[in-house]
């Protein structure tokens, strides 16, 4: 079946982004609530592939650290645009795909991030549809978001989700979604160290 849309991650598939915001997660709560940080580091070490919350709840037990953490974080990841860079290459290949592609885009990030990152190098109306974490769980509730919003019955299988972790794989199986993924392992049918690497890869998917 001819493929017609793709699915990217921002964080760490766009964007080389995770060392730094675990940096800034852990600087917080160093700095708000010390005595978690252990507990905060090797949680983040174990489920980074969760929503900002998720990972929170799992670490406090009080939901109002939570909600209010989760807030103060998403706030302090928006101030680190513009410090974080597109990988090379990347700017110029979605921008090429998006001519013979509907594009979209899932991230861990916070709305603001997101949309700014991709506005700052006029890339946001490139993407069809932007999903983030602060309010709509990543994942599954993503993709099934994507696929709402196409019309199309067939959206999964005319998907090709392009992404960076191992979870992604399993999200991936769940919905028969062909997967690429992001840094060469030797696990996956595909893998590519660039998104810039994807014009191969596509052609055998197709």
């Amino acid at each position: 079946m001819k493929k017609k849309y793709l699915i990217f991650d921002l964080d760490w598939t766009l964007i080389n982004s995770p060392g730094r915001i675990v940096d800034e997660i852990l600087d917080f709560v160093k700095e708000v609530d010390p005595e978690y940080y252990d507990r905060t580091r090797y949680i983040l070490s174990r489920t980074f592939w969760l929503s900002l919350k998720e990972i929170f709840r799992m670490i406090f037990e009080d939901q109002k650290k939570v909600e209010d953490y989760s807030h103060e974080i998403y706030n302090r990841l928006d101030k680190l645009r513009g410090k974080l860079k597109f990988f090379p290459g990347v700017i110029k290949k979605i921008k090429e795909l998006s001519k013979n592609y509907k594009l979209f885009l899932s991230t861990w990030s916070s709305t603001d991030f997101a949309e700014s990152s991709l506005e700052e190098w006029w890339i946001k109306d490139f993407f069809e549809l932007i999903y983030w974490s602060e309010k709509i769980m990543k994942w599954s509730k993503h993709l099934e978001a994507f696929a709402e919003y196409s019309w199309d019955d067939n959206f999964f299988a005319k998907s090709v989700y392009i992404w960076d972790g191992d979870m992604d794989r399993v999200f991936a199986e769940k919905h028969n979604i062909d997967f690429v993924f992001i840094w060469n392992k030797g696990i996956d049918r595909y893998e590519i160290e660039s998104v810039t690497e994807i014009d191969e890869v596509l052609k055998k998917i197709i």
